[in-house]
């Protein structure tokens, strides 16, 4: 792909991207107990965010439309039997359900009222509050993620840390399933030069058309790992394409974890 053809589609991706950001996200945090909501809801997004909404349980309203619907219990009979009436109209929305304090049997009660035990978090340590918002992440539509990153400021990282890991898979594919030699090349330096947007854009980092140059140079680092993965495929002929694809996979991972640590810094100015 041309240099200048590069430019243009890299600039179109960043319009792309900036509009993304500046998309309405919106996340519910339903509990009877909403002080002890509002505490989550500070976890997830800044006191006086607007992204984060917390409501009583029994104002929930399906005429709404959420991003993300958060159920928040200390794992009372009653709440459950709630949660249970309440889930049951969801009609396929994303949720997570988040229980603090919860009773012995608390588990039990939920997995007899057939509530899907993945999408249940028990609170307990934190440690399990980091894996808590490392699943609210997952849930957030990928239209939305960019958004989520940037008005979000406590799930920041982890909203890097999956745009990362989704292009880096992204990636390996594209390698892996490549019929005929550099044809993958394109969309594998386009896939990094939108990844490098997105960690900007998050981080607030300024970009304009000069800035490309940087990035263009930074996603041009690909070519090292694509030359090691055509020695790779030339060494092991049968399993040349797990080869192929497991190097562009770890090399933009490694490339999206450096420019994390690059723009969380502040090192672009």
């Amino acid at each position: 792909m041309k240099k200048t053809k590069l430019v243009k589609k890299a600039w179109d991706m960043f319009r792309k991207v900036k509009k993304e950001a500046e998309k309405e996200i919106k996340i519910a945090i339903y509990s009877h107990h909403p002080e002890l909501a509002q505490l989550l809801k500070e976890l997830i997004g800044d006191e006086e965010n607007s992204c984060v909404l917390v409501k009583k349980m029994d104002e929930f309203d399906l005429s709404q439309s959420f991003d993300l619907r958060i159920f928040f219990l200390i794992g009372e009979k009653e709440e459950i039997e709630n949660l249970k009436e309440v889930i049951n109209t969801l009609k396929g929305e994303r949720y997570l359900v988040a229980v603090v304090d919860g009773e012995r049997d608390t588990l039990s009660r939920l997995k007899e009222k057939k509530i899907p035990l993945h999408l249940v978090h028990i609170l307990s340590s934190s440690e399990d509050y980091v894996e808590f918002l490392k699943a609210v992440v997952e849930k957030i539509p990928r239209g939305k993620i960019v958004s989520a990153g940037k008005k979000l400021l406590p799930l920041r990282d982890f909203v890097a840390e999956r745009i990362i890991k989704e292009v880096a898979l992204e990636n390996g594919w594209l390698a892996a399933i490549g019929i005929l030699p550099g044809a993958d090349y394109p969309f594998l330096t386009l896939n990094q030069i939108r990844m490098t947007l997105e960690l900007a854009t998050i981080y607030e980092r300024e970009i304009n058309k000069s800035r490309l140059k940087e990035i263009l140079s930074v996603a041009g680092g690909g070519l090292v790992a694509r030359s090691l993965a055509r020695e790779a495929l030339s060494l092991v002929p049968f399993a040349g394409w797990l080869a192929k694809g497991g190097i562009s996979y770890s090399g933009t991972l490694a490339m999206g974890k450096l420019l994390k640590e690059y723009f969380r810094r502040g090192k672009w100015q």
